[in-house]
């Protein structure tokens, strides 16, 4: 039986190893020769692929191949072990002892989703899943919650006016939401000096009302400041909801970028610069499916694991990107800027800010920005924005929820300070030309 093993682990560790060596020589020179001639099989592999360069294509090919080798190291070795114990305990306790790996992977995927301070203790690629498990299947949604929003045929939904409860893992906060259904009391919609436009992370996503930078900033100013932040909105509902609020003392136009503005925005300038919301019906629908989605049942986290990694792997083998570059970022930014509203932006000073989560904080957003509104023409007012890159100094994780990725109240408050800061400067450079 051993020998037999032995021969088998051979077989696999031997074919492994002639592959990989045929390839090391011979793949990357076919490859270029597919791609010269343009065979169709390529762009099976990844569409598109008139876009890419063929050093592209080496790496996506090495990275199948290690893909390719590791799969097949992993299922010879499973096939052994329960090969071995099927002889030797017989079919149905081997299947008992599957049964129990599984149920200790799903508790600790729970354990993990609700105590996610152990995920330090975790290697990245452990923690990486499980933040993908929580964003994907398991975090509480705002936009999504009955109890705190309300469908808007404009914009789709903004927030329920009065009081409602958010909350997930890390987080159990108060909501406490005006007449035009932002997170910021009825005395704010009266001519504000500051009007600060965002998603989630403006609106204070995990953290308590008075802790939102938005909060800390009218304090320290004496600047009536309305929040405006919704959660998940892009750069083009920003722009169409600042249309229905009060602007007729505005002095400063906060506008935050995310990475998931893209979308949006770059769905709204496919279509001829429209924006197209859902209707009232698909949107019940949507949250039905969310409530049912949230609905525990037996190897739950095991079953979208699966799910995960399956989908990463397409992603993979369809050379999904990961980022948007930011050069496109910023064009569809700026297009929704100038197209999606009609509010008059030459009157007021416009101050861009760019707040993702922990992973996407990296993303050169505001540098890519600065560089392309002076080597472009545009209009007055963009040459005239006023970038402030707030999240520069956010590189520590103490500043973020280790688990859902939003700001914490530390984050909040360093972001505050930025922004005091640069709103000071501006009103001594104001009362130097009077």
């Amino acid at each position: 039986m051993k020998i037999r093993y032995i021969l088998i682990s051979g077989s696999v560790f031997l074919t492994v190893v002639m592959i990989g060596i045929l390839y090391h020589f011979f793949g990357h020179s076919l490859i270029e020769i597919v791609y010269k001639k343009e065979i169709s099989c390529l762009n099976w592999i990844t569409p598109g692929r008139n876009t890419h360069s063929v050093e592209y294509f080496e790496r996506r090919f090495d990275g199948l191949m290690r893909l390719w080798a590791g799969l097949a190291i992993v299922v010879n070795f499973l096939y052994i072990i329960s090969d071995y114990w099927k002889l030797r305990i017989g079919i149905r306790k081997l299947m008992g002892g599957w049964i129990i790996i599984l149920m200790v992977i799903e508790v600790s995927f729970v354990i993990f989703l609700h105590h996610p301070s152990l995920l330090k203790y975790t290697p990245s690629f452990l923690k990486h899943h499980i933040k993908n498990l929580y964003t994907n299947f398991d975090a509480n949604c705002i936009q999504l919650e009955e109890s705190c929003i309300r469908y808007d045929p404009s914009l789709g939904y903004r927030l329920k006016s009065g009081r409602c409860v958010f909350f997930n893992t890390e987080f159990h906060n108060e909501f406490l939401i005006n007449s035009q259904g932002l997170r910021d009391d009825e005395d704010s919609l009266k001519a504000p000096d500051i009007i600060i436009l965002g998603d989630s992370h403006v609106m204070g996503w995990g953290v308590n009302q008075e802790e939102t930078f938005a909060q800390i900033l009218e304090k320290e100013t004496h600047l009536k400041v309305l929040n405006a932040g919704i959660s998940s909105f892009g750069t083009v509902r920003e722009m169409r909801l600042l249309e229905q609020l009060d602007t007729s003392s505005l002095k400063y136009l906060i506008i935050q970028y995310c990475s998931n503005d893209d979308d949006e925005n770059k769905e709204f300038y496919k279509k001829n610069n429209k924006l197209n919301i859902m209707d009232q019906r698909s949107y019940e629908k949507t949250l039905k499916n969310y409530k049912k989605s949230q609905h525990y049942y037996p190897a739950r986290y095991i079953i979208l694991s699966c799910r995960i990694i399956l989908e990463e792997i397409l992603n993979f083998l369809n050379a999904v990107p990961q980022f948007v570059p930011p050069s496109v970022s910023v064009s569809m930014f700026l297009n929704a800027l100038m197209s999606a509203g009609h509010s008059d932006l030459n009157r007021m000073t416009i101050i861009v800010i760019k707040i993702d989560n922990y992973v996407y904080r990296e993303i050169p957003f505001i540098p890519e920005l600065q560089k392309q509104i002076f080597s472009q023409d545009y209009s007055d007012f963009i040459k005239s924005l006023v970038l402030v890159d707030v999240q520069k100094d956010l590189d520590d994780l103490k500043y973020y929820y280790p688990l859902d990725g939003h700001l914490n109240a530390q984050g909040h408050r360093a972001i505050s300070y930025d922004l005091i800061k640069t709103i000071q400067d501006l009103e001594h450079r104001e009362k130097r030309k009077r």
